[in-house]
Order: C-alpha cells, then structure tokens, then sequence
C-alpha cells in the first residue's frame, strides 16, 4: 500500500509516459495475479468464500492487486485511511462467518 512512499520513481514514470506504463502493467499483470495467489494461497484456502466455491483464489488476488494498484494510478488525497480501509475490508472478507448471524438473503 506504501510501497510508492518509497519509491516515488513508479509515480514519476506512470505520469510521464502513461501509454508505456499502462501497457508495462498490462503485460506483467497476469504474473503479479500468480504470483499473489501463490503467495497467499494458504490464507485463501482458509476464506469460506473459497471453501464454499464462491470466489476463486485467483480472483481474489486479481481484486486485492486492482484495489491496491489503483492507488498509483490514482493517489489518494488520504493514503492513510485508504490503507485502513482496504485493511477492513480485507478483515471482513477473511473473518469467518458467525453461527446464528443472517445472511444477505435474511437482511432487509
């Protein structure tokens, strides 16, 4: 999430020459796709979402590095809550469901 604090060259690049860039990305995305997946295979392996066949492992992956990606294309004014928000996110998505609590189908 911070990773362009450290390197503000990414930033630089990506506005001087988009074009080059966008298709830079583009071309290594489906590696980063893999390479997360593998990384946090385990963790995924333990999402309900995962074990019920509701999300995929690689799709997970692909949103958590379009969500955090995102943020160099677009800085956010609030780097801070941004990270705090993708952090919450990410925690609701992992926390196990809850026995006795509804489903979406059961909210009004």
């Amino acid at each position: 999430m911070h990773y362009g604090d450290d390197h503000p060259e990414v930033s630089r690049v990506i506005e001087a020459e988009p074009a080059f860039a966008l298709e830079f990305i583009r071309g290594i995305f489906p590696t980063f796709v893999a390479q997360v997946t593998e990384l946090l295979e385990p963790v995924f392996d333990d999402l309900g979402i995962v074990q019920e066949g509701t999300v995929r492992r690689e799709v997970l992956a692909e949103l958590l590095l379009r969500a955090t990606s995102s943020l160099y294309l677009i800085p956010s004014p609030n780097p801070d809550e941004m990270t705090d928000a993708v952090v919450t996110l990410w925690a609701s998505v992992a926390a196990p469901a809850k026995v006795g609590d509804p489903g979406p189908e059961d909210d009004a």
